[in-house]
């Protein structure tokens, strides 16, 4: 029994250690069990996954009216995080297996339920709703969701459909996280 607590303190520790070193802004976030790491690195989609997978975690899920305010709220407070590298921050949500099924990375497959996360804006004389699939760029369009700044003056961070390969900052987060305590969301 205590070898096992000491080789998932290890674990844990070792996870931490490489968190600090490479590009985590503090302070992160916590629910009371989750830690939400924010990242200003520029990664495609599936880079930023991958160091999320790499840190013990994965790219967030946010799938509430809660946790999307509380990191909206968070990164609105903390000056490093306003202006996020390439317009956005990546998080779990994703259509790449089948357009229009919005699913979190990660999570065994848990779909998107909370559908108010979704940015408008006004082009024009129109209102554009998110997600819109564009293909300008790509034939394939726009699969991965990203927490997108959209007004410079008064930042959203809403849900948007965007690029996989675009690059941008992103949000991992680490279930179950000793190093959360109580925690600090909502």
């Amino acid at each position: 029994m205590k070898l096992n607590f000491r080789v998932s303190l290890l674990f844990v520790l070792s996870v931490f250690s490489i968190a600090r070193e490479s590009g985590a802004v503090l302070p992160d976030l916590c629910d009371g069990h989750n830690l939400f790491m924010f990242f200003k690195d520029r990664k495609d989609w599936v880079s930023a996954r991958d160091d999320c997978i790499l840190r013990g975690g994965r790219l967030a899920l946010i799938n509430s009216a809660e946790t999307h305010d509380a990191i909206k709220t968070h990164i609105r407070n903390i000056d490093e995080l306003w202006n996020a590298a390439g317009g956005g921050y990546w998080f779990g949500l994703n259509d790449r297996d089948n357009e229009g099924t919005y699913v979190f990375e990660g999570s065994a497959g848990v779909e998107l339920t909370y559908h108010d996360g979704w940015c408008s804006e006004k082009v024009g004389r129109r209102i554009v709703n998110q997600p819109n699939n564009n293909t300008a760029k790509n034939p394939d369009g726009q699969d991965c969701a990203q927490l997108w700044r959209n007004n410079k003056k008064k930042p959203k961070y809403d849900f948007d459909d965007a690029y996989c390969d675009n690059r941008k900052g992103y949000i991992c987060e680490i279930v179950n996280s000793q190093d959360c305590g109580s925690g600090n969301l909502g």
